[in-house]
């Protein structure tokens, strides 16, 4: 914010210094700095899609990645570590390709905040060149006019920039956002306890490329309260409860 305020007090300081040498260098500054503030627009529906689509990769990637080492024991000893290497490098993969989407569509908007400040600044010091020919000014203040302008439109690319980034954190704001729920809400309402016991009926799975399932027709109860040992003639996996 303390930022913001120092970049408006310059801008509008050396505003107020380039009226001194005419009324219509002001009125051109002014129209250049809403079109410097405006132009970032142009980009910010694409901006903010990528910059979503880049945090959903990101949680996709940390997810992926928690998923497979919390079950690495078990892929382990089910000799599936290329399982595990599979899905970190596709996590990775498409998380790489959305980060570069984002900082490629963040570096259209900087282009774009430059482009226009260059311009900007073009235009006033051939504005102030044209008065000075037409009598209205003298000459040496071409050069003074080009450093003011350069120092107010200096500092909005750097306003502008400032902008972008809080427009391409808009769509991970929203997301939280939509977390908050209301005091009323059916997702607020308690979920019934575990009173009794859980049953597994007639479970069968069968891992892809695998000859024969793991488990076939598989019943079982866990009951509330209990210490229940899973045996195997190969492995032994007991609950942590």
């Amino acid at each position: 914010m303390f930022d913001v305020l120092q970049t408006m007090i310059a801008v509008l300081l050396n505003a107020i210094m380039i009226i001194r040498y005419h009324y219509s260098l002001l009125i051109l500054v002014l129209l250049l700095a809403v079109l410097m503030i405006l132009a970032p627009k142009i980009l910010q529906r694409k901006l903010e899609r990528s910059s979503d689509e880049y945090s959903q990769a990101n949680e996709h990637l940390t997810e992926q990645v928690t998923d497979v080492f919390a079950g690495y024991n078990a892929l382990y000893i089910l000799r599936l570590k290329n399982l595990i290497r599979r899905k970190v490098k596709q996590s990775s993969e498409n998380f790489g390709q959305k980060k570069v989407a984002f900082m490629t569509v963040k570096g259209e908007n900087s282009g774009v905040i430059n482009e226009v400040s260059l311009i900007s600044q073009t235009a006033v010091v051939v504005l102030a060149g044209w008065l000075a020919l037409r009598g209205y000014m003298k000459v040496g203040s071409i050069i003074t006019c080009s450093s003011l302008a350069g120092i107010i439109f200096g500092n909005l690319t750097a306003m502008s920039f400032d902008l972008v980034g809080v427009r391409s954190t808009k769509p991970i704001l929203k997301k939280y956002q939509d977390l908050v729920i209301s005091d009323d809400s059916p997702a607020k309402q308690q979920l019934s306890t575990f009173n009794q016991q859980i049953q597994l009926k007639n479970i069968s799975y069968q891992y892809r490329g695998a000859s024969q399932p793991v488990l076939t027709n598989f019943n079982l109860n866990f009951v509330k309260n209990k210490n229940m040992p899973l045996l195997h003639p190969r492995v032994v996996v007991k609950p942590p409860y």
